[in-house]
């Protein structure tokens, strides 16, 4: 959800959103921007595997979100989709994690995330909020543009492939949707 930054983009072009994040700082986050900015999406808080899907026109996991997934869970993510939304649109970095620490900005806060290879092609991200002491970590995987095609097209047909220097967009129409 990236603290709510597409989910507000796309309510100012007049869709109604739905904002999906498992992380407590990233929903306060997306509050502090909402109240800030006078917006009106909702948000939950809970895993994109565990959401409960109604029918919706569309779809979108930007910014690297699946990431966060084993091929497993991108799967039956998938599955759920399929039959309640017609449209699914994935955005995959094309860079590949790596060990390495980063300092940043991210809303008002000053966030250092700690990289470490934790076997295979699963990765621990640490992250701590400066200003508020806070600290979480979560596993995630590096994906190949080629697997994620893969698992796509065994789910529905890819309508559009967008490429720019450092992500790849898949536009998939899914085999059941409404």
């Amino acid at each position: 959800m990236q603290g709510g930054v597409w989910t507000f983009f796309l309510e100012d072009l007049r869709k109604r959103v739905v904002g999906i994040d498992n992380d407590r700082t990233m929903m306060l986050i997306a509050g502090e921007y909402k109240k800030m900015y006078n917006k009106k999406s909702n948000f939950v808080l809970t895993d994109i595997c565990d959401y409960k899907y109604k029918h919706y026109d569309s779809a979108l996991f930007l910014d690297n979100s699946i990431i966060n997934l084993n091929k497993k869970q991108f799967s039956k993510l998938l599955k759920q989709l399929d039959g309640r939304v017609k449209n699914f649109i994935l955005e995959i970095n094309k860079n590949r994690l790596i060990e390495k620490t980063l300092d940043y900005k991210f809303g008002t806060f000053d966030i250092q995330e700690k990289i470490l290879r934790d076997g295979g092609n699963r990765y621990k991200r640490i992250f701590f909020n400066k200003q508020t002491g806070a600290k979480f970590s979560i596993n995630s995987y590096n994906w190949s543009v080629d697997e994620i095609k893969k698992l796509l097209l065994g789910h529905g047909s890819i309508v559009i492939e967008k490429e720019t220097s450092n992500s790849k967009i898949f536009f998939l129409r899914l085999q059941h949707g409404q």
